[in-house]
């Protein structure tokens, strides 16, 4: 019961209005994976980024969602981070085999995660054919 009610609460929040909000990156990126069901391999630097946090983490949920593959192929996605001026990259892999089997609806999820990730400041590349994703979003003012 209380899954379902965490559910229905974070689909209430992407029907509100974006705001962008400060918050870690650790914080987004464990929500999102979480979510789409993925084991993370790699590390993910201690930043804080501004985003709008239901939204951005269903944007990266579902990138994580579609490269890690089918779950016969482990779900498991590799990230890395790094900072580069304003922005974090976020580079997320799955396995090489995973592109190949992409949902039938992947193109559709992959261009709602664009527009949310454009809306929130950043930018989505696909390298591979959907091998691999960057992910650029804001990093947070300084306090």
């Amino acid at each position: 019961m209380r899954e379902l009610h965490q559910l229905f609460t974070a689909n209430r929040a992407l029907a509100k209005s974006p705001q962008l909000t400060r918050g870690t990156l650790g914080e987004l990126i464990a929500r999102s994976t979480t979510r789409a069901g993925v084991k993370v391999r790699g590390n993910v630097m201690a930043i804080d980024v501004e985003t709008s946090p239901p939204a951005m983490t269903h944007a990266i949920s579902v990138l994580c969602d579609v490269v890690a593959g089918p779950s016969q192929l482990g779900r498991v996605v590799d990230i890395a981070t790094a900072v580069e001026g304003s922005h974090v990259t976020i580079s997320l892999a799955g396995p090489p085999t995973a592109a190949a089997k992409a949902p039938p609806n992947a193109s559709e999820l992959l261009a709602i995660a664009a527009y949310v990730i454009a809306r929130d400041g950043g930018e989505l590349t696909c390298f591979g054919g959907g091998e691999r994703f960057e992910v650029r979003i804001l990093v947070a003012p300084p306090l």
